[in-house]
């Protein structure tokens, strides 16, 4: 019995890392109202570091930012996207990351309240009105609550989708 839970809970924790990992949204902004029809396959589209020197039509800036993916499946998000667009390749910039900082507000217990309501504040848990408890410039802290900062390392990755003017010849 233990080993069909293991196996199921396994399943279940893969299933929703697959799903939560198809979520990366790739946005775009199209640089042409032309219009192809769209490849077959992601394989049939390039992956170029540098502008090509050969004629093409620049489809679109794709951009994709992303806290939990690796790089390489926000490269093929992208590709996806160029493929439906028709593109024959995508240029990709160089990737980045930035830290973000955040805070969070985390409930906590204020004795009596702001305005001395109750003696767990206006009906028991609740969020404070000051980050670090009550008064203009922080005060006590709310016991239990207050604010909290956090860090988010936010990977992003351009790309311009092209496609060749003569697409019936060789790639260039």
């Amino acid at each position: 019995m233990k080993t069909i839970y293991c196996r199921s809970h396994r399943l279940l924790v893969l299933g929703l890392m697959l799903a939560l990992a198809g979520c990366t949204s790739v946005d775009m902004v199209r640089l042409t109202s032309q219009q192809f029809p769209p490849k077959r396959s992601v394989e049939d589209v390039e992956v170029l570091q540098q502008v090509p020197a050969c004629p093409h039509v620049a489809l679109a800036e794709l951009r994709v930012e992303d806290t939990s993916s690796g790089y390489g499946a926000m490269q093929q998000n992208m590709l996806e996207k160029a493929a439906g667009l028709g593109a024959d390749a995508v240029v990709f910039a160089k990737p980045e990351e930035q830290i973000q900082h955040q805070v969070t507000y985390q409930p906590g217990m204020m004795m009596g309240g702001p305005f001395g309501y109750g003696g767990f504040g206006y009906g028991g848990m609740m969020y404070g009105p000051y980050p670090y408890g009550m008064g203009y410039y922080g005060g006590y802290p709310a016991y239990g609550g207050g604010a909290v900062p956090y860090d988010v390392e936010v990977k992003s990755l351009k790309g311009l989708a092209i496609r060749y003017i003569d697409s019936s010849g060789p790639k260039c």
